[in-house]
């Protein structure tokens, strides 16, 4: 490679990421906002929000406040199917809207493990509808298309 490029090319690498790691400490309550007025990528940052919720609710349990962690977990079911219904409306960002959706539902089960007993129910549950919303954007993403127009589509 011209050495007079690799430069530039360095600091434009730098640059992005920069503003990639500026992304990913954004506060929930503005990516929730661009979320709800995006209008193709609806469905990849719905997913980002619930995997940022599984951290919320990581954080609560380790602070043992157990109700302000239930209401971040109930957020990430929220979440998800608000990702699913953008994901059939818009089918863009669907590979990424998947890949989000396990990251956060691997996340969660592993949270699970570090759970009480008796505090695991709704966090299983969670990570249950999580499963099936996967389920069903692999559906939409590989199936024939007669299949996929007679899919059972979830409401909220």
């Amino acid at each position: 490679m011209n050495r007079k490029l690799l430069l530039p090319v360095a600091l434009l690498n730098l640059l992005l990421g920069v503003a990639a790691a500026a992304r990913d400490d954004e506060p929930v309550e503005k990516l929730i906002e661009r979320a709800n007025s995006a209008g193709d990528h609806k469905a990849e940052l719905f997913a980002k929000v619930a995997r940022r919720e599984v951290e919320i609710a990581n954080d609560e349990f380790v602070k043992g406040d157990v109700q302000q962690a239930y209401l971040a977990v109930k957020a990430v079911s929220e979440y998800s199917d608000k990702a699913l219904q953008a994901a059939h409306q818009y089918r863009k960002k669907l590979k990424e809207t998947e890949l989000t959706l396990r990251a956060t539902s691997r996340r969660l089960n592993d949270v699970e493990q570090t759970l009480a007993f008796e505090d695991r129910p709704l966090v299983r549950q969670v990570v249950e509808h999580v499963e099936d919303i996967r389920t069903d954007l692999l559906h939409l993403m590989f199936a024939p298309e007669v299949q996929r127009q007679n899919s059972f589509q979830r409401g909220p």
